[in-house]
């Protein structure tokens, strides 16, 4: 909706989800993949930021862009996949994880306040089309109730 602020991130890394907390005795830590790969996104986040932090109630809509195989996947038809474009995909990871890791990356690198204010999750996840490279595009916006089809004055703080 117009007036409404927006801004759009983009991450040049291989998508990855989240990991599972491992433990070590009474430590608990999570793996070195999943540390490496958020520490590389809250550096792309804070280049692209100009200090900005998300607070309150917010929309995100996540487009992944997994890894193109070399070969057809099975699900995608022959001359679908001779065109090149982007396709959706059922691979690993699941978009719930993926969402997450992105969203610890966020918080990380101070672009959103906490992970808890995020009202609206719009994740796809797709095979990039020939001549793109993996990574994800992450868009903010701030969430009103107006914009979602509630009325000015349901009592919805936005």
């Amino acid at each position: 909706a117009p007036g409404r602020p927006v801004k759009a991130y983009s991450l040049e890394i291989v998508p990855r989800g989240a990991s599972r907390h491992r433990t070590a005795g009474r430590r608990t830590y999570m793996p070195a993949e999943h540390r490496d790969w958020v520490n590389a996104a809250v550096l792309q986040f804070r280049a692209q930021s100009s200090g900005e932090c998300w607070t309150g109630l917010v929309a995100l809509a996540l487009d992944v862009y997994m890894p193109r195989p070399k070969g057809r996947p099975p699900w995608i038809q022959p001359a679908a996949w001779k065109l090149g474009i982007a396709h959706p995909t059922p691979v690993k990871p699941d978009v719930d994880n993926l969402a997450k890791i992105i969203m610890d990356a966020m918080v990380s690198a101070g672009i959103l306040e906490d992970d808890r204010f995020v009202c609206e999750l719009h994740v796809t996840r797709q095979i990039h089309a020939v001549g793109d490279v993996p990574g994800v595009l992450v868009t903010v916006e701030t969430w009103t109730p107006e914009a979602h089809g509630w009325p000015a004055s349901s009592g919805i703080v936005g």
